[in-house]
C-alpha cells in the first residue's frame, strides 16, 4: 500500500509544481502587459497635439507627403532585418539559431526594453529562445552587438553635430578644429577598442575568480574570441541601420513640412541620436527626451515646434510603437518561467 502512496505524493507535488509555475507566468505576463499599455498612453498622450495640428497636417497632404510616409514604413522590416542579421551571425557561433527566431527575439527585446529601466529587459527577452547554458555568452554577445551601433552613433554624431555647429552657429575655427580633432580620435578609440576586446579578458578573467561573479564572466571568452571578420560584419550591420534610423527620421521631418537642407537636417539628427545615448536614456523616455533635444536642436530651422515633436512622435510609433506590440503577442505565447529556471521542462 505504501508504494501507490508514494506514487500518488509524487503527482500531487509535481500538480502544485506545474500550478506555480503557471502562476508565476501569469503573474509575469500581466505584469508585462499593464506596464507595456501605461508606457504607450503615456507616449500617446501628449497635450502637444492639439486639433490644429491635425488639420495643419491633413491639409498639407500630397502625393508627396504619401510617397515619404510610406518609405519610412517600408524601412521599419529593413530596420529590424539589419538588426536580426547581427543578432544572428553572434548567436550562431556557440549555438545553432535559426533567423526566424532571432526575428522573434528582437522583437520581445523591443517589448522588454520599452518596459524596464536602462532597456535591461531587452538583453532578457532576447534570450528566451537561447539554451539556459548559453544565456550568459547571448548577453555578451548583445553588449559587442549594443556596442557596435553605439560607435557608429557616437561617430556619425560628432560629425554631425560639427557640420551643424560650422554651418548653423558661429564658433571660432580653432575650437571647432579641436573639436573635430578630438572627437575623431575618441570615436578612433572606441573602434580600436572594439576590434581588440582580448584586451578586457585578462580583467574579466580576474573578476571570474570571485564566487558570484565566475559564470558572468567566465563567458566573455566567447567574446573575446570573435574573428575580426565577424566584428567587422557587424560594424558594417549597425551602420546600415543607423543609416536606415536616419533616414526614417529625416523622411517623416520631410513629412511634417520641416525646411532645411538634406545635410544640414541629416546631421541634426545624427546630433540628436548621439545626444540620446551618451545621456544612456531608457526606452521607455525615448521619444519624450528625443522631442526635447529635437526642439533644442531642429528649432533652428522652424518656430513650428509641434510639427518636430509629431515627426519625432510619429518615427517612435514605426519604429517602437508597433513592434514593441508584435513583441508583446511573442512575450504572452513563451514560457517564461521556465527561462528563469523555475521550470525545467
Amino acid at each position: 500500500m505504501l508504494f501507490p502512496l508514494r506514487r500518488s505524493g509524487v503527482s500531487i507535488v509535481k500538480l502544485v509544481k506545474k500550478n506555480k509555475f503557471k502562476l508565476i507566468n501569469f503573474i509575469l505576463k500581466l505584469l508585462l502587459s499593464v506596464v507595456l499599455v501605461y508606457v504607450i498612453f503615456l507616449q500617446v498622450d501628449s497635450k502637444s497635439f492639439t486639433v490644429n495640428t491635425w488639420q495643419a497636417f491633413y491639409q498639407s497632404l500630397s502625393i508627396t507627403s504619401f510617397f515619404l510616409l510610406f518609405s519610412a514604413v517600408v524601412l521599419v522590416p529593413v530596420n529590424l532585418f539589419f538588426e536580426v542579421k547581427k543578432w544572428h551571425l553572434l548567436v550562431n557561433r556557440f549555438e545553432e539559431h535559426s533567423f526566424s527566431s532571432a526575428f522573434l527575439d528582437i522583437l520581445a527585446g523591443i517589448t522588454g526594453g520599452l518596459v524596464t529601466p536602462a532597456a535591461l529587459g531587452d538583453y532578457a527577452a532576447r534570450i528566451l529562445r537561447i539554451s539556459s547554458e548559453n544565456n550568459w555568452k547571448a548577453i555578451w554577445s548583445n553588449f559587442v552587438n549594443s556596442l557596435s551601433l553605439n560607435i557608429i552613433v557616437i561617430f556619425s554624431g560628432l560629425a554631425g553635430s560639427m557640420v551643424l555647429i560650422f554651418n548653423r552657429f558661429e564658433l571660432d575655427k580653432g575650437i571647432w578644429y579641436f573639436s573635430v580633432i578630438t572627437g575623431i580620435l575618441l570615436a578612433a578609440f572606441f573602434v580600436i577598442l572594439f576590434f581588440n576586446l582580448h584586451w578586457l579578458k585578462p580583467l574579466f578573467s580576474r573578476l571570474a575568480k570571485k564566487k558570484y561573479w565566475s559564470r558572468v564572466f567566465m563567458s566573455y571568452d566567447s567574446v573575446s574570441d570573435i574573428s575580426k571578420t565577424l566584428q567587422l560584419k557587424v560594424l558594417v550591420l549597425s551602420f546600415l541601420r543607423y543609416a536606415v534610423f536616419v533616414l526614417q527620421y529625416y523622411l517623416m521631418l520631410k513629412l511634417w513640412g520641416i525646411p532645411g537642407h538634406a545635410v544640414l537636417l541629416v546631421s541634426a539628427v545624427s546630433t540628436i541620436y548621439m545626444m540620446q545615448t551618451v545621456m544612456a536614456v531608457p526606452p521607455v523616455l525615448y521619444w519624450l527626451v528625443r522631442g526635447e533635444l529635437a526642439l533644442l536642436i531642429l528649432g533652428n530651422f522652424t518656430s513650428h515646434g509641434v510639427f518636430i515633436l509629431a515627426a519625432t512622435f510619429s518615427l517612435w510609433v514605426l519604429n517602437q510603437a508597433i513592434p514593441a506590440a508584435i513583441g508583446w503577442v511573442i512575450l504572452m505565447r513563451t514560457n517564461i518561467s521556465k527561462y528563469f529556471g523555475y521550470e525545467q521542462s
